[in-house]
């Protein structure tokens, strides 16, 4: 469960979805790695029946521990599950739903070939979903429940990015919540990562907004996952927060009861030590 090598890092972040355009080089890394899948076409109702075999294997506490193993070790592939976790807690099982190619319910295609090794790589370099459909929840739900799991750890880092959240000025956005973070002493983690990190925060109803909510107690169809501005390149709700809207510390304690040191401080208004 150490990081990886930086060659198999460069590796993930060169691969694109189309084998011509993969060096010999990038393959033969993913490949000794075991990190290559194969390219699967996958039925709307295929791919929700793997989601819902997938969540049933699942332990809530193990993906909590995964997370916070991830970030204080600077592992994105073990934060990735929670992610997909808080997205598909509450999708309902359904078959496909809608006229056209996309599902009204979960924005599932019909039919879709998928190239897993392409999701797989944004697993390991993102540590977050970046497309809501079942099949990617099924995918990074599968590979968590087939990883070694990581036993309780520290959470120091994640506390100190949770106290450094409380302290944002109201005007706050994401993007400085990124810059912000990003220069703090002890996070040592990615522009890009922690990126995915907020964003996951975000599905989990951490960093939400009174008027949008995370998935923690619903799960909004896509048309109802609306962007602050054409030009966003944030997630849904993250997209909304603001300094202002601060930390909801009631699903705080719902992901991390068994971790009171990560919200303790918090609670007690420590933000200023």
């Amino acid at each position: 469960m150490d990081p990886l090598a930086q060659k198999v890092i460069k590796a993930l972040k060169s691969y694109v979805p189309d084998d011509d355009q993969n060096s010999t080089e990038t393959l033969s890394v993913l490949s000794d790695n075991k990190l290559i899948f194969e390219t699967k076409t996958f039925t709307h109702n295929e791919s929700v029946q793997w989601l819902f075999t997938e969540l049933r294997k699942i332990k809530k506490d193990t993906i909590v521990n995964d997370f916070i193993y991830g970030v204080e070790k600077s592992i994105p592939h073990y934060r990735a599950a929670l992610s997909a976790f808080a997205v598909a807690q509450n999708l309902p099982p359904h078959d496909f739903t809608g006229s056209d190619v996309y599902c009204t319910i979960c924005g599932g295609f019909l039919e879709q070939t998928i190239d897993l090794t392409f999701v797989n790589s944004i697993r390991y370099t993102y540590g977050s979903l970046q497309i809501l459909t079942p099949v990617h929840l099924a995918f990074y739900l599968e590979q968590h429940n087939l990883q070694p799991h990581a036993e309780t750890s520290s959470c120091d880092k994640l506390t100190k990015i949770m106290v450094a959240i409380c302290k944002s000025p109201p005007q706050e956005t994401p993007t400085s919540l990124v810059n912000r973070l990003s220069s703090t002493n002890g996070i040592n983690i990615k522009k890009n990562e922690i990126k995915g990190l907020l964003e996951t925060l975000g599905y989990a109803g951490i960093l939400e907004t009174s008027q949008h909510k995370g998935y923690i107690d619903q799960f909004p169809p896509p048309a109802f996952r609306p962007s602050k501005s054409h030009k966003s390149h944030w997630a849904y709700p993250i997209d909304f927060w603001t300094g202002k809207d601060g930390i909801n510390l009631h699903t705080m304690k719902f992901w991390f009861s068994e971790y009171r040191q990560i919200f303790d401080p918090l609670n007690r208004g420590e933000l200023d030590t």
